[in-house]
């Protein structure tokens, strides 16, 4: 709830009407203008409420003639721009207390209509009426000026980044162009409003972002018409502006400092009737459009106004009358607890930040949030509306430390809240959504789709009520709502809807309407008392009505209740008392007042935020002096004032004395002032006068220690006991010493909880016990834990032996290594060991979760969790061990059901943690082809293929050693039929197990074949695709046989050119065209060069000692095979050249070797012999 209300007026001695009015928000020096060169700078120092404000400075500045127009602030440089009727340009500059002259310009030709400094002050850009611009420097030169060519100009604009200026131009167009002054294109959004808004344009603002981090979501462009009508927008290029009717004859818009309010000053369209009377008003609206409050100002003529730098004032120019107006923020926050919640922002951060503080402890706690939209108090928790990372609108309850103890997510934007004991609700203008606590099992921290569940009902304003609707929302049709909700009111059997025109009440329990109440203006704040008997409401213009409701079993829509004749103005905020239905306390403009019923106390200056009004003390929070430093809230911002009743009774009591203190009292009894009464007189040892007094607020407790006054002989415990009700606990302390209480000491601390004070105390004597040292390092270190000191607490449970917590402490810093020794030193009872067990289980600790399940004999939940955790050789092993033959056929079905879902990758790890290495090899194998059939040779395929191979290694080199156990039957084999895998799939598949590599040498060396092929290196090429032939059922043939003729006959293999050609030829997918043009090659080719290749170095094969060509990997006579180099491709045709790779064994001749090569097979660091 926003409240801007009148605070000071200041008549400037002339008869010139002021024109315009600037507040440098730097510096606190306004500017103001008027007729017949009229032109003052003064300060306005004091406090933001306007009380005890004073002018320090005021000078008048001399140089203009004419109508100073125009007044502007560069606040950064601290110089004052104006402009007046005959064009006149003069800037002022402070020197030693007094403003001066610095610069002139009179171009003498059209008045001036805009001035703005960019928003680092080192640029003006000056329109005139005439379309002339200039772009000038701070210091005076001009930078560049053009005139635009048959328009006048209105207003013009700066953008937050200095990168474009608006013009508006008198046709009501608006243009952007360059920060050198050319052309970009007219405002893109303009022509979805000019034909409601007209063409005359009152006022263009574009928030300066300078102060705050921006957020480009939010509107931050403000165009005024003078017909009433604001357009707001993103940027220049925001195609969706939010336009709306605010029914005022604009004269001005102005910003305030952070961006989340603007102001449109004016007057009422029906003031144009002379017969009318003039009725100036501001209107503030949100940066969405939405109506805030509105100020009605006195005169006739309103000409401009001006926001102070903290945006806590406003300064207003009507008639020859300078105002000022206090402005009570709409903060977001609230008071619940000793804790004050309140969001901020930074201007280096786009976040929004709630600040939890505990002003009792000055305790602070930070939590972040995306967007905040609004904050309430529920009894010792709040309520936050808040938009998550992910942009989902949600509803979080947190407790004092703003830990989130539930949350629901929402479909609409929160803006309204309200809380009563078992339900909270939230609302925006046209959606309600009410959460029922008492149907709520905490989801905090599970999916958003779990808490959108049946405990939170939503309900859509149409037509006037509140009808059920389910999630998703429809967009809301402003046709079918006469208003909108604008507030909300809670108790445990009522739920209050405020709208535009009236203040529906349902019932709580099934949201029934029982009837409306008119109301006379917009309600904007609901308050019922403790006894739901009194309904206070507070409107737009700040003023309190109250409405005394029938008992709730009799209320009926013909018989609500009735408005009392109470009334008051300037309200901006209230509390009930919470023992008393008819005491509550406000706020009017600088002024707290109490009222019992409605008869007000003599008020208290102040302009704090009301916390709680209870025990006859109204708490409240200076919160404009606090959010000028958020993260540093101070005890000195919460102040505490006493009712009159309580103020006159503590007076009695100094001047007077007790007995006539109980008799103002009986007169106007009160609990906290008869406990006034009895603390005194307890202080003054009167016991029986105290008794009496605690007797009749209740306080059995201080009753009973009266009593044992009574009856206690030694004066040094009287005092001690007294020194401690009254909150002395040193005094007291020290007083059981000096009576030799030792024990009556640690007692005392041990209440307090002040746990290091009772081990204090425990060392000074020396009978102490050791249950007593146990006791109180136990206690310290759940203080310890509370606070999440998990180091600290960890040393006290030492101490005490306390070995449970000391193991929930452990596993909070994840201190696994302490654990697992604690483990060591368990005997198998120890009913910490399936703690322990279910600790490991739950970070994933297998093998030492299931050590600790075995210690305490429950190998049930052991083999579960290695189940759980993948972990199935552990899992059959331990089956085996324990008889558990069920884990087998688990086994079995838990594969079937991954294969079938087609989760491969989950199926392979599965074999590979059961041994069943064979399988997962071959799973890898038909998941590597399955790639090759889709995209074809590629990298893919090869990082496929060359990890089933190393499985299918690993599975060999295990077949090797001589004492392995043999692997177990294939799963894959037994549950083939099941995964409509086929017998001929299963049988190729079983045949990489005699050449496991070749799949990965296919593609690693198609690659290589197809990158020298396409650099030029024929002869390389030709060797690799030569030997590729033996791989030709994995890779494409038609490719391969194509890239072989060529590179072939590059090298004048003809030969070799010769059978690729047949191999071409007898593709059987080819169309006979195809075929028909290989043909043709090949004659073409052979018919001048006979089928035989080139003389080319030779070697003799190892086997039969033939001669064959340096490029054949296999002999072709004896068809002996000879490695190749994965590097390069060549056959080595003598291993002893060559290194050999130490993962997959394939072979990198030894001049190819590089330092820190990785393979190029397996990508494996190093090479071994």
């Amino acid at each position: 709830m926003m409240f801007v209300y009148l605070s000071k007026k200041i008549a400037i001695p002339s008869t010139s009407q002021l024109l315009c009015v600037s507040w440098d928000k730097e510096n606190g020096f306004i500017g103001c203008s008027g007729e017949n060169g009229l032109l003052k700078v003064f300060r306005l120092e004091g406090k933001e409420d306007g009380r005890n404000s004073s002018l320090t400075s005021n000078q008048a500045l001399d140089g203009h003639n004419g109508s100073v127009l125009v007044v502007k602030w560069n606040e950064l440089h601290q110089r004052l721009t104006s402009s007046d009727q005959h064009g006149l340009i003069i800037v002022w500059t402070l020197h030693k207390g007094q403003w001066y002259e610095e610069m002139i310009n009179n171009r003498n030709k059209s008045m001036v209509k805009g001035m703005d400094w960019n928003s680092d002050g080192r640029k003006i850009c000056i329109a005139y009426e005439d379309g002339g611009v200039i772009v000038g420097s701070v210091d005076g030169s001009r930078i560049w000026g053009k005139e635009i060519k048959g328009e006048t100009l209105a207003d013009v604009a700066w953008s937050p980044d200095s990168r474009i200026i608006l013009f508006a131009l008198g046709s009501g167009k608006i243009d952007c162009y360059d920060s050198s002054g050319n052309l970009m294109c007219p405002l893109e959004a303009q022509s979805k409003w000019k034909t409601v808004c007209g063409t005359k344009i009152a006022s263009m603002k574009w928030f300066n972002s300078r102060y705050v981090y921006p957020d480009p979501d939010v509107p931050s462009l403000c165009i005024s018409y003078k017909n009433g009508f604001v357009a707001l927008l993103k940027d220049e290029m925001d195609t969706e502006p939010i336009v709306f009717n605010s029914k005022l004859r604009i004269s001005c818009c102005q910003w305030n400092q952070n961006g989340t309010v603007f102001g449109i000053g004016g007057s009422y369209l029906g003031s144009a009737n002379s017969d009318q009377e003039i009725i100036n008003a501001i209107e503030f609206y949100s940066a969405y459009g939405e109506p805030l409050s509105v100020l009605k100002v006195p005169g006739k003529n309103f000409t401009s106004f001006s926001w102070e730098g903290m945006s806590l004032r406003i300064a207003i120019t009507v008639d020859t009358n300078l105002y000022f107006a206090t402005v009570r923020p709409g903060y977001k926050w609230c008071s619940f607890g000793n804790t004050i919640a309140y969001a901020f922002n930074k201007a280096d951060k786009l976040e929004t930040y709630i600040m939890f503080w505990d002003a009792k402890n000055n305790e602070r706690y930070v939590k972040s949030f995306r967007q905040v939209n609004a904050i309430c108090e529920g009894n010792e928790h709040c309520l936050i509306a808040a938009r998550t990372e992910e942009g989902k609108e949600c509803l979080i309850w947190c407790n004092t430390l703003g830990t989130p103890i539930d949350s629901r997510m929402i479909g609409f934007s929160a803006t309204y809240l309200s809380s009563a004991q078992n339900y909270l609700t939230g609302a925006s203008p046209y959606y309600v959504c009410v959460w029922n606590l008492r149907s709520t099992n905490s989801t905090f921290g599970t999916s958003p789709e779990e808490k959108i569940s049946s405990s939170v009902s939503y309900y859509h304003l149409k037509n006037g009520i509140l009808i059920p609707c389910r999630l998703p929302l429809d967009v809301p049709n402003p046709d079918e709502n006469n208003s909108k909700i604008t507030c909300l009111g809670t108790s445990d059997k009522l739920m209050l809807i405020g709208t535009e025109s009236n203040i529906q009440i349902y019932t709580a329990s099934d949201m029934k309407l029982v009837g409306t109440l008119e109301t006379k203006s917009k309600p904007v704040r609901l308050s019922l008392n403790f006894s739901v008997t009194k309904l206070a409401v507070i409107d737009i213009n700040g003023n309190l009505t109250m409405f005394e409701l029938r008992p709730y079993m009799e209320l009926t829509s013909d018989n609500l209740g009735m408005w009392l004749d109470f009334e008051r103005k300037d309200v901006w905020d209230i509390r009930w008392a919470p023992d008393n239905p008819d005491m509550f306390a406000i706020m009017e403009k600088t002024r707290m007042y109490i009222f019992r019923g409605t008869e007000p106390e003599e008020p208290q200056q102040s302009n704090a935020h009301l916390c709680s009004f209870k025990d006859l003390e109204v708490k409240a929070v200076q919160l404009d002096e606090l959010l000028k430093n958020p993260e540093f809230p101070k005890k000195d911002h919460f102040v505490t004032m006493e009712v009159k009743s309580l103020r006159d009774t503590r007076s009695l009591l100094q001047q007077v004395g007790t007995k006539e203190a109980t008799a103002f009292v009986e007169k106007h009894p009160h609990p906290r002032l008869w406990k006034l009464i009895g603390e005194t007189a307890l202080n003054s040892y009167n016991f029986e006068a105290a008794e009496t007094a605690f007797v009749k607020c209740l306080d059995y407790r201080s009753v009973k220690l009266v009593q044992k006054l009574k009856a206690t002989e030694n004066q040094l415990l009287k005092e001690a006991e007294l020194a401690a009700y009254f909150g002395d606990y040193e005094k007291a302390e020290k007083l059981y010493m000096q009576a030799d209480r030792r024990d009556l000491a640690v007692d005392l601390r041990r209440i307090l909880g002040e746990w290091d004070r009772v081990l204090h105390l425990l060392d000074s004597s020396a009978s102490s016990t050791d249950e007593e040292y146990k006791e109180a390092w136990d206690a310290l270190g759940e203080q310890f834990s509370d606070i999440c000191n998990w180091e600290r607490a960890i040393e006290c449970f030492k101490k005490s032996g306390n070995t449970e917590r000391l193991v929930d402490c452990y596993y909070q810093l994840e201190l696994f290594d302490e654990l697992e020794n604690l483990v060591e030193t368990m005997d198998n009872n120890n009913k910490i060991v399936p703690k322990l067990a279910d600790m490991f289980s739950s970070v994933g600790m297998c093998e030492l979760a299931t050590r600790c399940y075995l210690k305490c004999n429950r190998p049930r939940l052991a083999i579960d969790l290695c189940i759980k955790l993948n972990h199935w050789d552990s899992a059959i092993s331990l089956a085996q061990k324990y008889g558990m033959a069920d884990v087998k056929k688990l086994l079995k079905s838990y594969a079937k059901r991954l294969l079938m879902e087609k989760k491969y990758q989950q199926a392979v790890d599965l074999f590979k943690s059961c041994q069943q290495k064979l399988d997962a090899a071959l799973l890898l194998y038909m998941m590597a082809e399955d790639v090759l059939e889709k995209e074809g040779p590629s990298t893919s395929a090869k990082a496929s293929f060359t990890l089933a191979a190393q499985v299918m290694q690993d599975y060999e080199d295990r077949q090797k050693k001589p004492d392995n156990d043999s692997e177990p039957e294939s799963l894959l084999l037994e549950i083939s039929d099941d995964i409509q895998i086929s017998p001929n799939t299963l049988n190729r598949l079983y045949r990489y197990i005699d050449y496991p590599w070749k799949g990965a040498e296919a593609q690693h060396f198609w690659i290589l074949a197809k990158n020298q092929f396409t650099e030029g290196h024929n002869e390389a090429a030709m060797r690799v695709l030569y030997n590729l032939q033996k791989y030709e059922e994995m890779l494409p043939m038609e490719p391969l046989y194509k890239m072989l003729a060529d590179s072939s006959l590059e090298m004048k293999c003809f030969g070799v050119c010769a059978k690729a050609y047949m191999k071409l030829e007898s593709l059987p997918k080819i169309s006979d065209e195809l075929r028909d043009c290989y043909q043709m090659a090949a004659d073409q080719i052979f018919s001048k060069n006979p089928p035989k290749d080139v003389v080319s170095p030779r070697v003799d094969c190892r086997k039969c000692k033939r001669k064959i060509h340096e490029w054949c990997g296999t002999c072709p006579s004896c068809e002996e095979s000879y490695p190749l180099c994965i590097a390069t491709g060549r056959p080595v045709f003598d291993v002893a050249t060559a290194v050999a790779c130490s993962h997959c064994r394939h072979f990198v001749i030894e001049t190819e070797v590089k330092e820190d090569m990785r393979c190029p097979l397996c990508q494996g660091l190093g090479f071994g012999s």
